[in-house]
């Protein structure tokens, strides 16, 4: 408790940017402290977080120390904690110590719902809500935030139902998700419903989710989630999704789809070769200054809720990427140390690189993370993934020699787009084959095809059927 004076002086600061709050107090919580309200000083800290929450005022910060709280059963909305007021509530010692635990199978209820767009929770694991019963029933298990609300250097993971699911936002600038670990929960990672601002992922890990990592379902003119300085990852319906007709995930820059690689199954602590390593924004001004172990996070922040010891390596002018390599370990200098997907290679691709690829099937969704080259280094380069399959969210980054989607998108000789182009200055198609194809007689236009494919002309025996 040497740091209280710090602590509570940084809550005041945060506390006096809001509009028109009265006196704010700090409350604290203690699973076996004296409970006695208001709950003011570490003695009579309350024993349930919910207790300090209802004892609260607009402008309070609630520290709660270690220790799991588990739910002995749902407060308002089918929910283990119910926050409707403009405080912060933080761990005392971070998300590995302080557990917000939503009791499933045992109880059922989600962990947390959210309804003021001034509230800000940081720094606990979340983890085993279930998102059944009560309005609206199926929806955020971990997190459920209607109105907005702030959610920072979180764990929100072995939830039933989504991590975090947002609808009606009334935030004036948006809701922040920074430096969040959403992983393991059986539906989408982030689920954003009908909102009137957005939301702003930054700095997060996304993976293994059994819905979409990031899903969108707006209408009637809503806004975009932005995601920023992220790894979406190996979740199991897709790492995005979105209306066609109105498309609103604004894929920024720094964002990447490669195995987080963390130290082990369950520790979400990053390893070593990390391409979440020394990868994020810095986020220091915007309140992120520790990790979730108490660890301080300076200049070049890692992703996640974890901040490692270790420094980001070097991107690199030229990375290589084979299917048929055994995992992402290599440094993918080299062809002999390649990477096995397009998501890691493209991580370690320094800005104006190149990410070269090996012939074979790739189940890759690819985002570039920052003006780079992703290139097919021979023909047969097939890239299959579900919904998104690239974002180009740098303008000048390029994709070509990789055929997107699966199928086969080779022109018919009755297609219109025969002849039909312009000479672009592109001397191969996808196949490696010449544009123009040297010796087919085209009926009208330059010769050039549109599309990735040249037609190629039939053959009988060993002569042209010209067209």
């Amino acid at each position: 408790m040497k740091h209280l004076e710090k602590r509570l002086a940084a809550c005041v600061v945060l506390a006096a940017g809001l509009p028109s709050l009265p006196t704010a107090l700090d409350r604290f919580v203690v699973s076996g402290g004296g409970n006695v309200a208001p709950y003011t000083n570490w003695a009579g800290a309350a024993t349930s977080i919910q207790a300090a929450i209802d004892a609260s005022s607009s402008g309070d910060c609630i520290w709660v120390s270690n220790g799991t709280y588990v739910s002995s059963g749902p407060s308002t909305n089918a929910s283990m904690l119910y926050i409707d007021k403009a405080i912060t509530i933080k761990s005392w010692s971070g998300a590995a110590s302080t557990i917000i635990d939503g009791g499933y199978p045992l109880v059922t209820n989600r962990c947390l719902y959210v309804s003021n767009s001034n509230a800000l929770i940081e720094g606990f694991t979340i983890r085993n809500g279930c998102a059944s019963g009560g309005p609206p029933s199926g929806r955020g298990g971990g997190v459920y935030i209607e109105g907005g609300g702030t959610i920072r250097n979180c764990l929100i993971a072995g939830n039933s139902g989504d991590g975090i699911r947002f609808v009606v936002d009334n935030s004036p600038f948006g809701s922040p998700i920074y430096n969040c670990t959403i992983a393991g929960n059986s539906g989408d990672g982030i689920f954003m419903n009908y909102l009137t601002v957005g939301v702003d992922v930054r700095n997060c890990i996304i993976t293994g989710n059994g819905g979409y990592g990031l899903r969108q379902n707006p209408s009637n003119g809503h806004s975009w989630m932005t995601v920023a300085y992220s790894d979406i990852y190996g979740n199991t319906l897709g790492a995005m999704c979105t209306r066609v007709a109105d498309d609103k995930i604004n894929v920024s820059t720094g964002v990447v789809s490669c195995a987080p690689q963390f130290v082990a199954s369950g520790d979400y602590r990053l390893s070593a070769s990390s391409a979440c390593v020394g990868r994020g924004e810095d986020l220091y001004k915007a309140g992120v200054t520790m990790d979730i172990d108490g660890r301080r996070r300076l200049g070049a922040f890692d992703l996640g809720c974890y901040e490692s010891v270790y420094s980001a390596p070097a991107g690199l002018a030229q990375v290589y990427v084979d299917a048929s390599a055994a995992d992402d370990l290599g440094d993918g200098s080299s062809w002999a140390t390649a990477k096995k997907t397009i998501g890691s290679g493209l991580a370690f691709t320094a800005t104006g690189g190149v990410c070269r690829v090996a012939q074979g099937s790739y189940s890759d969704t690819i985002i570039l993370p920052r003006l780079v080259t992703v290139e097919g280094a021979a023909q047969g380069v097939c890239v299959t993934s579900s919904w998104y399959v690239a974002a180009c969210p740098e303008t000048n980054s390029c994709i070509r020699g990789l055929q997107l989607a699966g199928g086969s998108y080779q022109l018919s000789e009755a297609s219109p787009c025969v002849d039909s182009g312009t000479d672009a200055g592109i001397s191969v198609d996808a196949a490696g084959r010449p544009r123009p194809i040297v010796g087919r007689k085209p009926l009208v236009g330059s010769g050039f095809d549109m599309g990735c494919y040249e037609l190629v002309p039939r053959i009988k025996g060993s002569v042209f059927v010209m067209r």
